[in-house]
């Protein structure tokens, strides 16, 4: 399985996480109320991390190891900046308080994941990452 495949999946299954912990916030009535907002956040946040990691893996094959492992980790670095920018950039245009949507809220999260998916698409598709994952030498 090479890293963009693993970037893929898990970019998603991030989306489809995310997705779904906003189905369970609307169905619920709103943020904190549903049981199931947590655990679909953390599994969501898990298979982000992972799929950013293995983006940042693609995008430099033949590369030295911790060269490839930097780049993993400057895309979840990255990942994380986009969100809070975006949380931030909504939060200016709509100040948070008892009457915001919870919906606000959760935009960075589907923003960032749908950005991840696409760019995670677009690599799966170029192919440009044709080494394996399991031929890469560990050092």
């Amino acid at each position: 399985m090479t890293s963009t495949r693993v970037s893929f999946i898990a970019a998603s299954a991030a989306a489809a996480l995310w997705a779904l912990k906003g189905l369970a916030i609307g169905s619920a009535g709103g943020l904190g109320e549903s049981p199931f907002e947590g655990p679909f956040f953390l599994t969501g946040l898990a298979s982000f991390v992972i799929a950013s990691v293995a983006l940042g893996v693609a995008v430099l094959p033949r590369r030295a190891v911790p060269v490839r492992a930097l780049a993993g980790l400057g895309v979840v670095v990255a990942g994380f900046a986009v969100a809070a920018g975006i949380d931030t950039l909504v939060s200016s245009i709509v100040p948070p308080d008892a009457d915001r949507h919870w919906a606000y809220t959760e935009v960075n999260l589907w923003v960032v994941a749908a950005a991840l998916l696409a760019i995670t698409l677009r690599l799966h598709r170029a192919g440009s990452d044709r080494v394996p994952a399991a031929a890469v030498p560990v050092a």
